[in-house]
């Protein structure tokens, strides 16, 4: 069975005889040796000499940035906050739920649910929950710190109605019909 090439095909296949056997070479050949040829200095040459540190201008010099922030579209002056002002307004409470509390001979984990996160989520005496830090875990409380604040969450809050405020059972809704059974 004979084969026939085309002519492309030719070229191809020439091309990539040549490209190999130019790897080979490449890959084999003995290395020239090469040195770095080394150069003579002139004394002639001028050296420049560059300061280790620019002058820093004076802080007052700044003022200006200050008084006109740059990232500003109003370009107002940044008034500062009043020290007593900061203080005096206490922190919101938090917005969580008290899903449930597990106590053992070792630990106390609280499970706290954020208007964040759709499932709650188990924390211990000494960490946070929106900013404000658990300090403390009862059988019914857990109570939250933050700065002068304390803030309890309740399990109770958590209830479902009494069954007093339940609809009676018995009660049927008017357009709800119901068939008797046999």
């Amino acid at each position: 069975m004979t084969m026939m090439l085309s002519k492309p095909q030719m070229f191809l296949m020439a091309l990539c005889g040549s490209l190999g056997a130019f790897l080979l070479y490449e890959i084999f050949a003995p290395l020239a040796d090469f040195s770095v040829p080394t150069l003579q200095s002139r004394s002639g040459i001028a050296t420049l000499q560059f300061p280790v540190q620019a002058p820093m201008p004076p802080l007052a010099s700044f003022g200006a940035f200050n008084e006109r922030p740059i990232f500003s579209a109003q370009r107002k002056p940044i008034a500062p906050v009043p020290v007593g002002a900061a203080a005096s307004a206490p922190p919101p409470p938090p917005t969580a739920t008290l899903v449930g509390i597990i106590i053992d001979a070792t630990r106390q984990i609280a499970l706290i649910r954020t208007a964040s996160s759709p499932l709650a989520v188990a924390v211990a005496v000494g960490e946070t929950v929106q900013g404000w830090q658990v300090s403390g875990i009862a059988p019914d409380r857990v109570v939250l710190h933050q700065g002068t604040t304390d803030d309890t969450l309740k399990l109770e809050a958590n209830r479902a109605p009494a069954a007093a405020d339940m609809p009676d059972a018995k009660t049927v809704p008017q357009d709800v019909k119901t068939t008797p059974q046999q």
